[in-house]
């Protein structure tokens, strides 16, 4: 699946399941899937819906922020770009954002 393709209904039942970074060998939880409709400013009418990601890792190893590739059971490896924004106590948290 490429990344045009993705959009927020892809993710939006999606929550609980697991993505593997296969690069890392780390298992990345999904726990928010958001609608950004409400804060996007300039979206043409034909657009996808923006959205984001929030996913949660191990607290180690820390993986950087960029593309990633990340294997999902059903929908395969995607290359997303996530960053960390948060070390919780539970780990470490990642966002991806899609306009």
């Amino acid at each position: 699946m490429e990344i045009k393709d993705l959009t927020y209904e892809t993710f939006r039942d999606r929550t609980g399941e697991s993505f593997r970074d296969t690069e890392a060998g780390i298992a990345l939880d999904l726990l928010e899937v958001d609608d950004l409709t409400a804060v996007a400013r300039n979206v043409p009418a034909d657009a996808r819906t923006p959205f984001s990601l929030v996913f949660r890792g191990p607290a180690e190893p820390v993986v950087s922020q960029g593309i990633r590739p990340l294997e999902h059971d059903e929908l395969g490896t995607l290359e997303i770009f996530i960053v960390p924004i948060a070390l919780e106590q539970d780990g470490l948290r990642y966002q991806a954002v899609f306009s």
